[in-house]
């Protein structure tokens, strides 16, 4: 009978290492590329390099968010290791131009093998990692996900029904006709100016008005 295998745990500290050699790697090719008569004369490395460089510095704002708890962990765990393929897969087969040897991330291999095994990423996918924000900015984005679901939803869902309504009528109509879109265009344009108007009326209700608590009145 098969059994389930161990769940992956997070190592926070080894996910530290791997930024810390990524880095390395990356200065590394800086270094090489300004020896090199610097990005007017190596343009497609100075380009990797920028992009290298913003991956592994992304990744290293995670590492403190990744010691706030295991679930935390297992995201930056995940995101690291994303981050040492995106960077390898800029520098294969241009080792040379980077300067750096021909398996510049051996030795972290085992971390990336981990942590971008694709059953492991999966199990992330249901997995909310908890934002850690204070009072004031859980109360913004309590805010802006009620306007986005009152408001925005509403105005989307509008545009959506029009737009779908007008191509099944524009596919019966013949293609020699010249008119045959216009219909539908000012259809979809009225919905448009009416879901707008509508949008800006909330919005410009007090907080906790009736209408702004409804998120709209008339639709």
């Amino acid at each position: 009978m098969a059994t389930t295998p161990p769940q992956t745990a997070s190592d926070i500290t080894r996910a530290a290492e791997v930024v810390d050699v990524a880095r390395g790697i990356v200065r590394t090719g800086i270094a090489t590329l300004v020896a090199n008569g610097g990005p007017d004369v190596q343009q497609q490395l100075a380009y990797d390099i920028a992009h290298s460089a913003a991956a592994v510095e992304t990744a290293s704002s995670l590492i403190d968010y990744g010691a706030k708890g295991e679930t935390e962990g297992l995201i930056t765990c995940a995101f690291v290791a994303d981050m040492v393929h995106e960077v390898a897969s800029r520098i294969l087969g241009r080792e040379s131009l980077w300067g750096v040897s021909a398996q510049p991330f051996a030795s972290v291999m085992d971390f990336v093998a981990t942590y971008r095994n694709p059953d492991f990423v999966a199990s992330l996918s249901s997995t909310a990692g908890p934002r850690h924000l204070d009072d004031e900015f859980e109360m913004v984005q309590d805010t802006f996900r009620g306007f986005a679901a009152k408001v925005i939803a509403p105005v989307r869902n509008t545009f959506t029904v029009t737009t779908t309504t007008c191509r099944k009528k524009s596919s019966r109509v013949s293609q020699n006709s010249v008119h045959s879109g216009s219909p539908c265009r000012a259809n979809t344009a009225a919905s448009v100016r009416a879901a707008t108007a509508n949008t800006w009326r909330v919005a410009s209700q007090p907080r906790n008005s009736p209408a702004h608590r409804s998120g709209s009145a008339a639709r």
